[in-house]
């Protein structure tokens, strides 16, 4: 009730931390949970420039505050499952560009991480394989296949080919449209026939 409040410290409320402007608040409800408060704080002065008042004007965004830690933690997890995943990881766009890579991807192509990103899949692939790589491309961007898994060649930093076997899937966007590939990317022993070869359902590139 507004008489409960009337007469307390700003700081019982709020804490010391008054930030003028724009802010976003943690206070405590009666009955003890925690509920977050975003608005704007004004600092009033009086004629000989003294702090005389604060006005506060905020709205109650608990749901949206809880809606975005659990998105700002999902995302956290996220980049620590991708950099410290065992296998090579990659997130590129539609067009073939690399977004992000892990240390295992790297240290397969004999590559830096800060190289990789700012090559293309096309770079990395062996030349003989570019054209299957455009076509699942292709594929990807008309969302025929949402999941891609294909057994390829990547070029190593020296020259040297190596033979892979990659596993990907588009992530939606927002609103619901296609918007990166995720690729898992898995060494597997030399082959004799060294054509890219999808395996069933679907055609992949990565």
């Amino acid at each position: 009730m507004p008489s409960q409040i009337v007469g307390t410290s700003l700081d019982q409320l709020v804490g010391s931390s008054h930030v003028e402007g724009t802010t976003t608040l943690r206070v405590q409800h009666q009955d003890g949970t925690d509920r977050w408060l975003r608005g704007t704080v004004q600092r009033l002065f009086d004629e000989q420039g003294r702090l005389e008042e604060m006005l506060g004007v905020f709205s109650d965004v608990s749901d949206i505050v809880v809606r975005e830690r659990a998105l700002t933690a999902s995302e956290e997890l996220f980049r620590h499952a991708f950099s410290k995943a065992p296998v090579g990881m990659a997130l590129s766009d539609l067009n073939g560009r690399f977004l992000r890579v892990n240390g295992a991807l790297a240290q397969l192509l004999g590559r830096t991480i800060d190289e990789l990103v700012t090559m293309q899949v096309a770079d990395i692939t062996h030349r003989d394989d570019r054209d299957a790589d455009e076509i699942n491309l292709a594929s990807a961007r008309s969302e025929a296949a949402d999941t891609l898994r294909v057994r390829k060649r990547y070029l190593h930093a020296d020259g040297h080919d190596i033979p892979v076997e990659v596993h990907a899937g588009t992530v939606p966007s927002i609103d619901g449209e296609a918007a990166y590939i995720v690729a898992h990317v898995l060494p597997q022993p030399p082959r004799t026939d060294h054509s890219p070869t999808s395996i069933p359902k679907s055609e992949g590139s990565q």
